[in-house]
């Protein structure tokens, strides 16, 4: 997979968050032939995204398209939020830091990092989506990774539809569509200021894209 490839990609989760739901359903998990009652989410969707924990995982995220599996670290303290990968062209960080994004990349042992004016994430656009009925998340079963359990929701947004389960203090375990799955193998509610320092100092180049970064 190209270098840009993978900003991209990287782009695009570190702005995914899922969505919740209320209700409670009996459903049969992929863990057991026996049906089980799938916990109702401990807080509605606007909430969860309001008050989501502190934390660190590591991900294994499969191209579908690409037929290609990449490894890669996600922190969350909102507003801020960081994702690290290696690549065979080397190291790839990406930074949010609440206005901007941070880029860098780690070519034979030299840093470079570039900031950008962001977008708002896509997390506030799922809640206002869900809010206004635009968006719909469903309970479709539970899920269990990295040590922790999780609610599975079908989500339904602009003719798309994905999968994505959490923990109640809004950990993402799972993340699934078309062209992506994601999977969490490591959970730590441990988080540092290091992990939202760039490696190197960011030349901005936000005057390139008026607009800000957009999805």
């Amino acid at each position: 997979m190209k270098i840009y490839q993978i900003i991209v990609l990287m782009m695009l989760l570190v702005f995914m968050t899922g969505c919740a739901s209320t209700n409670n359903v009996e459903k049969t998990t992929d863990d057991s032939k026996t049906p089980t009652q799938v916990p109702a989410a401990k807080k509605d969707l606007a909430s969860i995204l309001d008050n989501m924990a502190k934390y660190s995982a590591d991900y294994t995220i499969t191209s579908k398209k690409e037929n290609s599996v990449t490894k890669a670290t996600l922190t969350y303290a909102l507003p801020k939020f960081a994702m690290s990968t290696s690549i065979p062209e080397g190291d790839v960080k990406m930074i949010f830091d609440g206005t901007s994004i941070i880029t860098c990349t780690n070519m034979e042992n030299i840093w470079g990092c570039y900031k950008m004016t962001a977008d708002k994430p896509e997390s506030i656009k799922i809640t206002e989506s869900l809010k206004s009925g635009a968006s719909k998340a469903t309970i479709v079963g539970t899920c269990k990774q990295a040590g922790e359990s999780g609610t599975k929701y079908q989500v339904d947004s602009d003719s798309v539809t994905s999968t994505v389960c959490f923990t109640n203090d809004g950990i993402i375990l799972e993340m699934n569509n078309a062209e992506t799955d994601m999977v969490a193998t490591r959970v730590s509610r441990s988080v540092s200021d290091s992990d939202f320092t760039p490696p190197a100092t960011p030349k901005d180049i936000s005057s390139m894209f008026p607009n800000g970064v957009k999805q």
